[in-house]
């Protein structure tokens, strides 16, 4: 009788035991998928940030440069035109839009990302708060957005691919 008490105890202390690493097992795989699914997250949502604001900065680079070349071209003419102030009103948009997305996420982006999109910013400002007529205005802008573009760029490449 004792043998089989002493058997039907052994069991259940392997069993007791079985069951707690089993459980431990299961909470750490759990623990380590659930800070996984964090890490993946954050990282699309830096991604999608980053596109969003590349994307707007992008077109507002192009409608700059085209902006710049019409200057070049006839300065008087084209600061009167309508469709200057078309090509400005777009181009507004896309700097409102890529801030809109900044300030959005500003927390997700790292230090040094919006440490130079504050300083693009202040060139960008600096260019219109001067006594500049509208042709070095523009082409100060766009040196300022060119300049900047590469790299932002790259910091976030940078900051994307350690994540990865």
């Amino acid at each position: 009788m004792a043998l089989e008490i002493e058997t039907a105890l052994i069991a259940l202390g392997g069993v007791v035991i079985g069951g707690s690493i089993s459980s431990f097992t299961t909470l750490m795989v759990h623990r380590g998928e659930r800070q996984k699914f964090r890490r993946e997250r954050s990282w699309e949502l830096r991604r999608e940030a980053y596109t969003s604001i590349f994307g707007s900065l992008d077109r507002a680079r192009d409608i700059l440069a085209y902006i710049n070349e019409a200057y070049k071209d006839d300065p008087h003419g084209y600061d009167a035109s309508k469709e200057r102030r078309e090509a400005q009103g777009q181009m507004i948009e896309l700097f409102q839009a890529a801030r809109s997305t900044f300030h959005t996420n500003r927390l997700m982006l790292s230090k040094a990302f919006v440490s130079e999109y504050q300083y693009m910013l202040e060139q960008i400002n600096e260019a219109s708060c001067e006594n500049l007529i509208p042709p070095e205005v523009a082409e100060k802008t766009l040196l300022a957005v060119q300049t900047a573009l590469p790299r932002l760029e790259l910091l976030a490449r940078r900051e994307l691919s350690a994540e990865n």
